[in-house]
């Protein structure tokens, strides 16, 4: 078994090993971070390259607004399995003159209403919601029926 010593900077105290698994199994990573905190990676805990990455790069950077209206329905359950948290915006329209109104919902919970009313059939409303990953999002018109005007999604 080769085994290779780093020893950290002149501040810092201790040595690290890395050395080849004894067996299939024993594959166990420990480092601590700068503040001294342990990330560990093997059968005790698995922290994965990409939790990392979403742990640390904030919201929109290295993600981009994408059109998917024509992929989008209202009362239609969708799940952002990206990885990362996302942001949406959806646009509305009233389709007629007694107004529009909608709900959007994040895991179940209704975040955002939006109802105007006495308006004309071709006026939109907006709403933009942050959503987690692995979790469900979806929005229902509660006035009018004019439906998706437009759904933008930065992911």
């Amino acid at each position: 078994m080769s085994k290779i010593s780093l020893t950290p900077h002149a501040s810092g105290t201790g040595i690290f090993t890395v050395a080849s698994p004894n067996s299939s199994t024993d594959r166990t990573l420990t480092l601590p971070d700068e503040t001294g905190t342990v990330v560990s990676s093997g059968s005790s805990a698995v922290v994965t390259e990409a939790m990392l990455a979403a742990a640390v790069v904030p919201i929109g950077v290295g993600q981009t607004w994408t059109d998917v209206s024509s992929s989008r329905s209202l009362a239609t359950n969708y799940t952002n399995s990206t990885g990362r948290s996302i942001t949406f915006i959806v646009s509305i329209s009233s389709g007629s003159s007694t107004g529009v109104g909608f709900t959007a919902s994040v895991d179940g919970v209704v975040l955002a209403t939006t109802l105007i009313a006495g308006i004309t059939s071709s006026d939109v409303v907006n709403s933009t919601i942050v959503v987690q990953d692995g979790v469900v999002y979806r929005v229902d018109q509660t006035v009018g029926n004019g439906g998706i005007t437009s759904w933008f999604e930065l992911r």
